[in-house]
């Protein structure tokens, strides 16, 4: 699931490292790597089905991309603090956004 990747995405994406964000969910067997390149990042989507991906490289800044999927993650922890207040506050939640950082 995206979501519980999200936090190493996250850390990868601000030490400029290599990481892969995994879409095995729901039989969708697809991945992008995300690999550092200047100040961009070089995307490579793989199929693990007969379906491919047109194109399967793009490029993204940097700055861009850690600041969508920081987007993400407030977007997600907004909606469930709403409806779920008090478990936004449970130890698990929290040690999974201690893990995303504040960059």
């Amino acid at each position: 699931m995206f979501l519980e990747q999200l936090p190493e995405i996250l850390r990868a994406i601000h030490e400029m490292t290599v990481v892969e964000i995994d879409f095995y969910e729901q039989g969708l067997q697809r991945s992008i790597e995300l690999s550092p390149d200047s100040e961009s990042y070089v995307a490579v989507c793989r199929s693990g089905t007969t379906w491919q991906p047109n194109p399967s490289i793009e490029r993204i800044d940097r700055k861009d991309l850690e600041e969508m999927l920081t987007a993400a993650k407030e977007v997600f922890m907004r909606a469930f603090t709403e409806t779920a207040p008090g478990l936004a506050e449970h130890p698990w939640v929290r040690r999974w956004l201690d893990g995303a950082g504040e960059y």
